[in-house]
């Protein structure tokens, strides 16, 4: 079975099937595979360890701060874009490497969007349509693979799926791949200009 690093570098390969510019050609994914690996193990524990301290603060006082004028429920796209541009004007945030994930959410073992790579292109291909909720979900994935998802919780509940309440509100979900959860991560497309792809930009 593919681990999610396997998934991750896969799913920057499938950029080229949604932007043309972008020439898988010009890149070694087993040098990029193999530097994501070393990143994301045991020696680099002490040094992540700090940074998630910091990123967990930031993501859940950004979520905090997103909430009060819109919901977190179906805005993972907007959530994610708008978060990585509020990290990247502070200087303690210098050298983080968020990457804009898209793909499946499995919750107890049901998957929540049942995308496939067809169907994520054509939602591409269709460009901004703003007054529909785009049947995907984004996060962020750090380099080392660790997920940060600041609206899944939020939208597990006004899908349903959890009684309202469930989770306190706001909360951010931070999952591993090694770390026992009820959530498994599955991406299909690594694209941080998928928000541009699909919707405007509009600041909270």
């Amino acid at each position: 079975m593919d681990t999610y690093l396997d998934q991750f570098v896969d799913s920057i390969k499938f950029l080229e099937k949604v932007d043309s510019s972008f020439d898988t050609k010009q890149l070694d994914f087993v040098a990029i595979h193999n530097m994501y690996k070393d990143l994301d193990s045991e020696s680099t524990a002490n040094y992540y360890q700090s940074m998630h301290s910091f990123l967990r603060k930031a993501a859940s006082e950004y979520a905090v701060y997103f909430s009060r004028t819109n919901q977190l429920a179906h805005q993972c796209h907007s959530v994610c874009e708008n978060f990585k541009n509020a990290l990247s004007q502070l200087p303690e945030a210098e050298g983080i490497d968020f990457k804009v994930t898209v793909g499946n959410v499995f919750y107890k073992g049901k998957n929540i969007y049942r995308l496939n790579r067809k169907s994520l292109k054509e939602i591409v291909e269709a460009g901004p349509q703003l007054d529909k909720v785009l049947d995907v979900h984004v996060w962020l994935t750090l380099d080392d693979m660790t997920v940060y998802d600041l609206t899944i919780l939020s939208t597990l509940e006004a899908k349903g799926l959890e009684p309202k309440g469930t989770f306190p509100y706001p909360s951010v979900l931070v999952w591993r791949h090694d770390i026992k959860s009820d959530f498994n991560y599955k991406p299909l497309l690594v694209d941080d200009y998928f928000f541009h792809r699909v919707d405007r930009m509009n600041y909270p």
